[in-house]
Parts: C-alpha cells; structure tokens; sequence
C-alpha cells in the first residue's frame, strides 16, 4: 500500500492547491491483475537488540513485515541474538535489520553470540535470498570468512570488500532509483514528533537525517549490480555511491531505508524492490485500481470544487469514501472575516452536495473528528477546521517541528471527554442524513485515553 497525502496545508500561499487539494487527500491501494502465490514464502526477519537503540531494530522489523504482508509471506521476527542454525535454509527469504553498530561485541552471554555467528555463517553460505541492510557486515567480510562459505573471500563471492561506514559529514541525503531522486530525512509536518537532532535543513521544512552511508566500491561487475544509489545535493558533498546492491541471492542496503520515512523517502525504493527480494511473481504493471478518500470535507470547504470532484468520480464509475467533519469552526476568524464562525454540517450547503451521490451509493462515510480542532486554541496553527488538533494538544516550534503534550488535548482528556466528542459527531452525521462506517482521528492522533 502506497499512502500519498498532498503537501498543501492552511500555511501553504498556493491559492489553488487550497481551493482544491484542502479539500481531499488520496489514500491509493495499488492492486495488480495477477494470480495469488501458488506458494506461500516462509520469510525470517532477524533484528539488532543491543544497546541504548536497541528497541530500534524490532520496530523496523515490525515495518518490514508491514510491508511484507502485500505478498503472501509467512513471517517470522526473531532477535539476531537468538538466532538457531539452519533456519535460513529452511526459510525463502531472509532480511536482517542491523540497526545497532558492532552488535555482536555488545551481545554479553557466549550463547548468544555463538547464535550470532552461526547467523553469520549460514547468511554467508545459503542459496535462498538473503537482504542485509546497514551495519555489521564486517562481521561477515574480515578475517571471519571461511572457504567454505562459497569462495576464498568476501569480496570474490560478493563482488565488492568491506563496507565503510561514512559519517554524517559525508552528507548523503539522496538515493537516486530508477531515475527517481528519493530523500534520506524527514518532512518536519508530515513526521509529527520526529527528532531533528543532527539533522541538516533544507529548506522547504525538509530536513537531511540519516547521512551515513555504508560504502563499498564495486570490484566486479558481473557479480554485483548497483541497484540504487545515494549522493549528496550539499555543496561539496560525495558523489554516486552503491546504495543498494545485488550480489546473486545477497542483496545489501547502504543504511537503514526505514528510519525517517515519507512519501518522498528512499524507503519506497525498498518496497518496489520487496517484489524481487521476495521473487513475488507480481508483474510490474501500473494499478488497475484506486481507493479514494476525499479529507477534511467540513460545512466549511468550497461546494463548487467538491461537486466537481465527486462528479468527476461519477463519471469514471469510481467509487468514494468522504471524511466528514460534521462541525466546521473558525473561532479566530481566520477565513470568516470579523465574527468567528460555527456551521453544522446538517442542512448545509455541503450537505445538500454530498445527499446525492450518498443516496446513489457512490459515497461512504467517515466520521472525521467533531470539529478537527481545539476551541479558540492555536493546535498549533490557528484554530481552523481541518487545519489543528482535536483529540492531542500540539505546539508549533520555529522549525516547523511539532512538540507533543503527553496529557493530550488537556489535562480533562480522558475517557468521558473523548466518548461525549464521538457521541455528538455520531449525533451530528445522524443529523445530516449519513451513517458512518468507520472513525479517523482528525491528523491520526489521540491520546491512550481517547
């Protein structure tokens, strides 16, 4: 599943992209016209757990098997350090997820690290698939090698010697795939809460992270193909370097594609590639289908663009979802001049415009939130619908960053404050003549309590 979300928000001085895309954001399912998997492949994802990051490597295992659940695959996670010997060989694909430098030095029980090492040695040796990415593959190229893993050396049976960890200096920010420039850092707005820490800005409220690069120099061309690479855009920056790399049934990323993700991030270039990995038998064709969902559709938004967009849907027999705010609030007075403004989505002009196409059965509805903001609060920009926070107080820092208050909204959001929220939306869509079949957090954030 590929999420686009438009990158037009209340701050945004495009006079069109307002009048249009605030309206709605696309979330598109891409399906394919081709027969399921005869076969299930058994896949193993194997994670750094050691030291002050350690968690790290089970949350990126956990969005590897997100992703691999787009095939019929039949995953396992398991710590490196827990590894048994042979469980490659009897799996289709491995994946391992060195998130942690010099994991095994830090492994502190001879058992574990004799687990390590016997991972080490059947990923080295295995002909089933086997996709490394980052750290610790030194551990498999210095003096560790063995004959029998296939060659005389690492580099005679990869392609390529030891990997060198490039620091942040180096600057790589770019992975280039398939002609496509793809990011290595964050969007500040659309990665809510993101640390910032050593990060580079570049402009555009965009931030290069995650700089480094695990360099290897290409020895033999006919053993290992540069299926990506990172470069740098910063004045004096590296130039084109190995970012992902096959080498037979080895495959191996430059860093770790799933820290920092966007819709603009290099981890797209991982799950295109998750179809060879996985030898998916999914044919590369552009999708046959698309589920839309039109966003932030309040008693507040322009009528004339939203029944121009549902009759277009119409015309091409597509099917919609409408993520309905029921309660449209402009207490600053942002848009409504000098009184602020409170317009309930029954009996409203966009009401009327919607009824049609619900009652044809074109439309399904979400309840949104019940005002997608916060009262006359700032949360964070300025109080709009559609625009702040309803359900977690948010502020706004210079960067454009988001700080994250752990109370939620307020120190009174709890339960019952939540539920009575979602009584009056469900009250108001009732009012308005729609039944919702499902509930969206307005910009996806609650507390544990709501």
């Amino acid at each position: 599943m590929i999420t686009i979300k438009q990158p037009c928000l209340s701050s945004t001085k495009n006079t069109s992209c307002k009048k249009i895309l605030l309206i709605f954001s696309l979330i598109i399912m891409l399906t394919y016209t081709s027969n399921a998997l005869a076969v299930t492949k058994q896949a193993l994802i194997l994670h750094d757990s050691t030291g002050k990051i350690g968690f790290q490597g089970r949350e990126f295992a956990i969005m590897l098997q997100n992703l691999l659940g787009h095939f019929d695959t039949n995953t396992v996670i398991l710590p490196a350090k827990s590894y048994v010997p042979g469980t490659i060989d009897q799996k289709d694909v491995t994946f391992y997820i060195g998130s942690t430098f010099d994991e095994l030095g830090k492994l502190t029980t001879e058992q574990e690290k004799d687990n390590y090492e016997a991972f080490i040695g059947d990923a080295a040796k295995t002909t089933k698939t086997v996709a490394w990415m980052n750290y610790n593959l030194n551990e498999m190229a210095d003096e560790k090698w063995k004959p029998e893993w296939g060659a005389s050396t690492f580099e005679e049976k990869m392609g390529y010697p030891r990997t060198v960890v490039k620091d942040r200096g180096h600057n790589f920010n770019r992975v280039e795939y398939k002609g496509v420039a793809l990011g290595k850092g964050v969007i500040a707005w659309v990665n809510p809460g993101a640390n910032l820490a050593g990060c580079e800005p570049e402009g555009e409220r965009a931030y290069a992270c995650s700089r480094e690069l695990n360099s290897i120099s290409i020895s033999d061309s006919s053993k290992a193909q540069v299926k990506a690479t990172a470069y740098s855009t910063f004045s004096g920056g590296p130039g084109k370097e190995p970012y992902i790399t096959r080498s037979g049934n080895f495959w191996f990323f430059g860093d770790m594609p799933l820290s920092h993700t966007s819709e603009t991030d290099r981890y797209l270039a991982l799950a295109d590639l998750l179809h060879d990995i996985v030898d998916s038998g999914v044919p590369d064709k552009k999708p046959t289908q698309a589920m839309v969902r039109l966003e932030d559709v309040s008693a507040g938004i322009d009528t004339d663009s939203l029944e121009l967009v549902m009759s277009y849907l119409e015309t091409e027999k597509v099917p919609f979802a409408i993520a309905a705010v029921p309660v449209y609030k402009d207490p600053n007075c942002v848009k409504s001049g000098n009184e602020p403004a409170t317009i309930k989505l029954a009996n409203s002009s966009v009401a009327n415009t919607i009824i049609p196409f619900y009652n044809k059965g074109l439309v399904s509805i979400i309840a949104h939130g019940y005002t997608h903001q916060s009262g006359n609060l700032k949360n964070p920009y300025n109080g709009l619908t559609g625009d702040d926070f309803e359900f977690y107080r948010v502020t706004l820092n210079d960067n454009n960053s988001l700080n994250y208050d752990a109370d939620g909204i307020s120190k009174e959001s709890k339960e019952s404050w939540a539920k009575d929220r979602m009584t009056k939306t469900k009250q108001e869509l009732d009012d308005a003549g729609f039944k919702a079949f499902a509930w969206e957090a307005p910009h996806y954030f609650a507390s544990d309590e709501d």
